[in-house]
C-alpha cells in the first residue's frame, strides 16, 4: 500500500498528525466565517511553540469556484 486517504473527524486527524503519518495535506477553503461554533478540522495537539508544529510546504492552490483547494506536503 502507497497511499491512503483520511477523510476523518478532529480526534482522529489529530492521531494521524501527532504520529506523523500525514505527508500530504488538501485543504478546503470557503469565504465563510463559522467561529468557535465550527467543527474543529484537528483536535488540540499539545504543541507548546511554532517551532514544534508541524511543518508542511503548499505545493499547488486550486480555484474552485469562490472555494479553494490548498495541496500541502510536510516539509
Amino acid at each position: 500500500m502507497t497511499r491512503v486517504l483520511l477523510e476523518a473527524g478532529a480526534s482522529l486527524s489529530a492521531s494521524f498528525m501527532a504520529a506523523e503519518l500525514i505527508d500530504e495535506l488538501a485543504w478546503f477553503r470557503a469565504p465563510s466565517v463559522i467561529g468557535a461554533d465550527g467543527t474543529p478540522a484537528i483536535a488540540p495537539m499539545a504543541v507548546n511553540s511554532p517551532a514544534t508544529a508541524p511543518r508542511f510546504r503548499r505545493i499547488a492552490t486550486i480555484d474552485l469556484d469562490d472555494d479553494v483547494l490548498e495541496r500541502y506536503l510536510r516539509g
